[in-house]
């Protein structure tokens, strides 16, 4: 489900009345379960304020794709993935929310994830993310020199 807000309020009061139906246990349900998106980010507090043109969408319970994201290594540094086909590997200016960069920052709840390639969104295949910027430029370096190796 999706909504336009047309005026300033908080999370909790707007839900209330666009979600009606549903209890005041439900709603705080899928803000715990991080299903409640404000502009693309996900909200985890029922204060959040909300403004005018901001969009609040209810996302399903789990997308399949997310599903099929599979950790291969991680470590404090970088995080190596399995990207399934026919997912974007980064955000562009018509989808921030179903690609695999906003996946991983869902499921990294503390700390930012840097994505050192690409691959195209009907390709799978492993593909890395840096969790520092200074592990990003590393590994950035290391692909242009084509010195990477695999294990």
């Amino acid at each position: 489900m999706k909504w336009q807000l047309n005026q300033t309020c908080n999370l909790k009061d707007f839900l209330q009345v666009v979600a009606h139906t549903s209890s005041n246990t439900q709603r705080k349900e899928w803000v715990k379960q991080r299903r409640i998106t404000v502009n693309g980010s996900v909200v985890t507090k029922m204060t959040k304020q909300v403004k005018p043109g901001e969009v609040v969408r209810l996302l399903k319970k789990e997308q399949p794709l997310e599903q099929e994201v599979k950790l291969l290594y991680e470590d404090r540094d970088l995080v190596i993935v399995n990207k399934p086909a026919n997912l974007l590997s980064v955000e562009t200016d018509t989808e921030s929310f179903h690609t695999l960069h906003a996946i991983l920052k869902r499921r990294r709840l503390k700390g930012r994830v840097f994505p050192v390639h690409r691959l195209d969104q009907q390709a799978s295949g492993v593909i890395c993310f840096a969790y520092s910027q200074k592990a990003r430029e590393g590994l950035q370096e290391q692909f242009a020199t084509h010195s990477v190796k695999r294990e």
